[in-house]
């Protein structure tokens, strides 16, 4: 049987503040350093707003090039499409004529 000396106790590990330099309030950096980031920070912030609106403006027009390429591009199959049909169309009545004219031998 163990002796109650040799068991051990847990016990809570605790960090040591030093009681000299006070926490500074929420919100009021305490070093000048501190203060220069939150300038550096918010000019951060103003930046990236600035830079996702372009961004967003550049993708907008992007993407009404697009449009336009791809409308244009419509345009053009369509109008072959159309002139395809019509090439079939009077080749099959030139076949016709022919076949219609030369048939009775």
């Amino acid at each position: 049987m163990r002796s109650p000396e040799a068991t051990s106790t847990p016990r809570a590990h605790t960090a040591a503040i030093p009681s000299d330099s006070p926490a500074p309030p929420s919100g009021a950096p305490s070093r000048p350093i501190a203060r220069g980031l939150d300038a550096r920070i918010k000019d951060l912030e103003t930046q990236l707003s600035r830079d996702m609106s372009a961004a967003g403006s550049d993708a907008k027009r992007m993407v009404d090039e697009l449009k336009v390429q791809a409308a244009k591009r419509l345009d053009e199959m369509r109008r072959v499409w159309n002139n395809t049909k019509q090439a079939l169309t009077d080749s099959y009545k030139d076949l016709t004529g022919r076949t219609t004219t030369e048939s009775p031998r």
